[in-house]
Parts: C-alpha cells; structure tokens; sequence
C-alpha cells in the first residue's frame, strides 16, 4: 500500500484543530481513513462505544499532490491507527505546505509528516481488512428528521457552561422545524429553559409536511455534552 500528499498551506491549521478535537475525546489517538476522494478522522469504536465521530476532508480541498494505492483495485483504501497528539504536534506552527508519506522503519509502517526543516515519523498500525467495517457507517436520509445549524459556538459553550453549573445531569435539546432550538435543564428546585431563534433547519423525507411548531426532541448527558461542544474547533458549526 502506498500514500503520499501534500497538505497545502491554508489547510494545515484546519486539520490540526480537528485532530486537536479527535485526541481529546479520544484518548489521544485517533483511525485515519484514507480514500480516493477524503481523508477522514474517526474516533476509536474499540475504545468507545458509546459515541461515533466522523471527520471528513475533502482531497481536492485539502490537498495539491494526493496518490493512493490501497489494499486493492476493489478495495482502493487504507485505514491506520496513530496518535492524535503526536499528528497534532507534527502540524503545529506550520505556515508551509507539508507532505504526508506512509513509509516503513524496517518492517513498522509509519506516516512521515515533513515541512522544508523538519521531518516527523509517526508509529501507526495498519488495520486489516476484516476489521474495516467497524469504522465505515454510513446514515441514511430517510431515517433523519431534522438538520438545524448551531449558533456561534462560543455562545453556545458558555450556556451549557452555565447549565452544567447548576449541577444539572442531563440536558433536553429540542429543535423546530421554525428554527429554533431550546435548551432546557432539570434540577431538584430549577428548571432552566434557553431558546435559541432564528436558526436554519433542515427537513427530511420524514417529516417534510410537518408543521413548523413541531419539535425533535433528545437527552443528553450534561457533562458529556459540554466536552463534545466544547472542543468542536470554532469554524464548525453544524
């Protein structure tokens, strides 16, 4: 197998953020799954199961030189294991195009990461084939029923900031097909309600004919909310 890209100058910032975001929800490591077509980031499933992060980057956005050789002609993708922070350190205070190689160190496969000074070898686990299906899921549109666009996410961390210091456990997110989303918390003496106006919401087969003032609602664990908000990098906010 064989891949090499260079990662052009304006995007180099963008993917360390990301990265930054998998390793802290993830235990400092993170799969890379490379295709003809994207780059993507996932979240270790063998270590996690109870939530799944996909980081899709598009190859003709991201990238100048971009070759892969995967397993095979069918099956034309790599998927390694590396560390997040030792990715994350390799792009860090980067103002120059880099180049990503997958090379070998005698018989251990590594991802060279080089800049016009510096060149960094990351360890990384191939995966084998058998194992690929655990990080490829894919959604279906016709089992969503609503897609709403978040507010700044600086706002959007400091209210749940300010509801996870109520000593509140879970958190209720109900987002309108009118565009707004409400954000309400539980305690033994509160009940605290947020109501966020204004947003864009996207419909789904499902629930194409349904009213504006309907609602889908969800629970979540306060803390593990905060986390995840919390270390979205601010140029997402969808």
């Amino acid at each position: 197998m064989r891949f090499k890209a260079d990662l052009t100058e304006g995007a180099v910032e963008t993917v360390r953020r990301l990265v930054v975001f998998m390793s802290r929800l993830n235990k400092k490591r993170c799969i890379i799954r490379i295709t003809p077509t994207e780059f993507i980031l996932l979240n270790d499933s063998s270590t996690s199961r109870s939530y799944w992060i996909e980081a899709k980057i598009k190859q003709e956005e991201t990238f100048g030189e971009f070759e892969l050789h995967g397993l095979s002609k069918k099956h034309n993708e790599i998927f390694m294991d590396l560390s997040a922070s030792d990715l994350s350190q390799a792009l860090s205070g980067v103002d120059s195009t880099i180049k990503m190689r997958l090379t070998k160190d005698g018989t251990m496969p590594h991802l060279s990461v080089k800049t016009d000074n510096v060149n960094n070898s990351i360890p990384v686990t191939m995966l084998m084939s058998r194992q690929w299906s655990e990080y490829q899921r894919n959604v279906d549109p016709e089992e969503l029923y609503i897609g709403i666009y978040l507010p700044n996410l600086k706002l959007l961390q400091k209210i749940l900031s300010s509801v996870k210091n109520t000593q509140a456990k879970h958190v209720m997110l109900a987002a309108k097909f009118s565009g707004e989303l409400q954000i309400v918390s539980r305690t033994d003496t509160a009940r605290v309600m947020v109501c966020l106006s204004d947003l864009t919401a996207e419909r789904y087969p499902l629930t194409r004919d349904v009213d504006d003032r309907m609602a889908v609602k969800t629970v979540l664990d306060c803390k593990n909310l905060h986390q995840f908000i919390t270390n979205i990098p601010n140029c997402y906010t969808y």
